[in-house]
């Protein structure tokens, strides 16, 4: 783990047990490759969800020093969106010879809609009808977005509601 925020992909430890009563002695041999850079951060599955979303979420950029517990960090904060879930650990590949490497995060959409109908007789309003839909992942720019309506004999209620949680280009929530 040490080694992986530290730009090492690759990191080999050969331990030698050298046992004496009632003692043992432990050597660790640590062989370091050459420190690793972020070329490409690749998503694949996001079929409504915009690649910025994901990448606004990921601590870890293009160019970076490659760093393992910062690329865990993003793939978390991707989860937690709620629409976009991480299938594995991502694919993670050197390119040739160079000090590069390129991460292909493989997920799923997940459900992100809701929609309700229903509607009833009231003492107070009559008959009415009402209906909602709500979304977390508006036209796959990670917006929020929701209405609802109800129309009834003796009232009616409209409301639209809009967040966008990445205000400016930062994590500034507007709604």
């Amino acid at each position: 783990e040490d080694y992986g925020e530290r730009g090492y992909f690759y990191v080999s430890i050969d331990p030698k047990v050298e046992k004496h009563a009632p003692v043992a002695d432990l050597t660790l041999s640590v062989t370091e490759d050459k420190k690793y850079f972020v070329d490409r951060i690749e998503f694949a599955g996001n079929t409504t969800t915009r690649d910025g979303v994901l990448r606004r979420e990921m601590p870890l950029v293009e160019e970076d020093l490659f760093n393992v517990r910062r690329m865990r960090l993003g793939l978390r904060k991707i989860s937690q969106l709620g629409y976009f879930q991480v299938s594995d650990d991502p694919a993670v590949k050197p390119k040739g010879e160079s000090d590069r490497v390129d991460i292909l995060v493989q997920g799923t959409e997940s459900s992100r809609n809701e929609i309700q109908v229903g509607g009833g007789v009231s003492g107070l309003e009559g008959g009415f009808f009402q209906a909602s839909y709500a979304t977390r992942n508006f036209l796959g720019r990670g917006e929020i977005f929701s209405a609802y309506i109800q129309t009834g004999a003796r009232a009616n209620r409209y409301s639209l509601n809009f967040t966008e949680p990445w205000f400016l280009g930062r994590p500034w929530s507007l709604g």
